[in-house]
């Protein structure tokens, strides 16, 4: 059931109406339901394998909590194998079989690959990533272990955050779970607000970019200079939006339910440079792999060594396993190997930064927005590997901006950038210069009411008619 179809909205305006007239613990009961129906409309086999990771994750919690010593470290060992085994299997299988056979082959080892046709389960990374850091959190002492399974099965599959994020963490959610939820005029009007902001970035932005984005990925070669050039934006644009487009709305279901889940994105494309940029991509996943991968690797190597080598390698292999999250695919460990070297050159220069020359410098207001223009352009350069899974293409793509073409092709794929990510773009600029992501609630009721109807009217009238599956699904 896709955020963006007829389906969702009537199922959505159902939730909330019923959702409204109930009690606290029947509103708990009702919204499992309503999760499980909205997740196992997709294959009731997922559904399955949900309800089984999450009993087995909520009994390790309870154990945890009252177990001591050794027999507290392997309940946590069983639930992070039993999360961690489910997705590699679903997710990585065949990747890791297809790969050691051409390894193999490499030393004239032929074998027959074992292929099984397995279908990915929607969202099983993030859900499998929530119930991880449950599983962590209680283990530390940040949080008592759920006592109710109910509430336990509502907090990892809370349908406005299922199946795409953002990943939320027990110590924010539960609590919201457990307690009465209520709704004022001010958290509705923002909660309409993220839904509209999210469908515009969705149905306007993503969709009506989506038809180049597939030309770019399948037929870069028979493309111009100039249509691969505008191509690299388009494709920047397409994702951001895509995605950002998601979290809005999965923020803005929650909040007509009563419940305030994480802020994904804060303005990536003014990022200032690669470390702020994680700060403001998707972010819960950012501080996921941050505190569960990159703290526990630094401890590791400073068995080893206390230099400064560590932090280094550390944060390149967070990303490292960062790319490879998205997917099973070398174009993804790619991806997240070139934010790893950029972050790794960043750290090298940031002495040098820091100087008061240079700070004086870059906080010029010229200076500022060159910085930030340039640092978009060197953080975009993988969005290519993301997209774009043949290597052969991403010579063909980068090759052929210099040397192609640039005549009259450019013009259509340029005018459709412009028109549908301007809107975008402005938004913000206004929020990023104003700090504040509800800068447009913000505005004088006047201004307010022209955007949010401008909005609307650009959904109705150039939202795309075919409903596109958000990119981050297939994770």
């Amino acid at each position: 059931m896709e955020f963006n179809s007829l389906d969702f909205i009537y199922f959505l305006l159902t939730v909330v109406a019923a959702y409204s007239v109930l009690s606290h613990r029947y509103q708990n009961w009702f919204l499992l339901g309503a999760s499980y129906f909205f997740y196992g409309f997709w294959d009731l086999r997922f559904l399955v394998l949900l309800i089984f990771s999450t009993v087995i994750d909520f009994w390790c919690g309870v154990q945890i909590g009252q177990a001591s010593g050794r027999r507290r470290r392997n309940f946590l060992i069983l639930s992070m194998a039993s999360n961690l085994s489910i997705l590699g299997f679903f997710k990585y299988f065949n990747f890791f079989a297809e790969s050691m056979v051409a390894l193999l082959s490499k030393f004239s080892l032929d074998l027959d690959p074992l292929y099984i046709d397995i279908i990915l389960p929607v969202g099983i990374s993030f859900y499998t990533f929530q119930a991880i850091s449950y599983s962590v959190d209680v283990y530390r002492g940040k949080l008592p272990a759920c006592k109710r399974l109910d509430d336990f099965a509502l907090f990892v599959c809370f349908f406005p955050q299922l199946v795409a994020g953002p990943i939320e963490r027990a110590s924010a959610l539960l609590p919201q779970i457990y307690n009465k939820r209520t709704i004022n005029y001010t958290v509705l009007a923002d909660s309409c607000w993220f839904i509209l902001f999210g469908f515009f970035q969705k149905v306007v932005i993503a969709d009506n970019l989506a038809p180049f984005v597939q030309s770019y990925r399948h037929d870069s070669a028979m493309l111009s200079g100039g249509e691969l050039g505008v191509g690299f934006y388009i494709m920047v644009i397409f994702l951001y939006a895509d995605f950002s487009g998601y979290s809005n709305i999965a923020r803005g279901c929650a909040g007509l339910l009563g419940f305030e889940i994480s802020q994904n994105f804060r303005m990536p494309l003014f990022a200032k440079n690669p470390a702020d940029f994680w700060r403001r991509w998707h972010i819960t996943l950012s501080d996921w792999f941050r505190d569960y991968c990159f703290f526990a690797i630094v401890r590791f190597l400073d068995r080893f060594s206390r230099k400064k080598w560590v932090l280094s390698l550390a944060a390149f292999s967070t990303l490292l396993l960062c790319g490879l999250w998205h997917g099973a695919a070398w174009n993804f460990v790619i991806f997240g190997a070139f934010h790893g070297f950029l972050l790794i050159g960043y750290y090298g220069l940031r002495p040098f930064l820091r100087l008061k020359a240079v700070r004086n410098v870059m906080s010029d207001g010229v200076f500022h927005w060159i910085g930030r223009v340039g640092m978009f352009h060197l953080l975009s350069i993988p969005v290519v590997f993301f997209i774009v899974p043949r290597p052969n293409d991403w010579r063909t793509f980068y090759s052929g901006i210099f040397t192609g073409k640039w005549d009259g092709s450019v013009f259509q794929p340029l005018t459709t950038l412009f028109v549908f990510a301007l809107p975008l773009l402005l938004i913000d600029v206004l929020q990023e210069y104003r700090k504040d992501i509800f800068a447009v609630r913000k505005l004088p009721s006047g201004m307010r009411t022209i955007i949010y109807c401008l909005l609307f009217t650009f959904i109705v009238l150039a939202g795309a008619t075919k409903t596109n599956e958000f990119v981050y699904f297939q994770f």
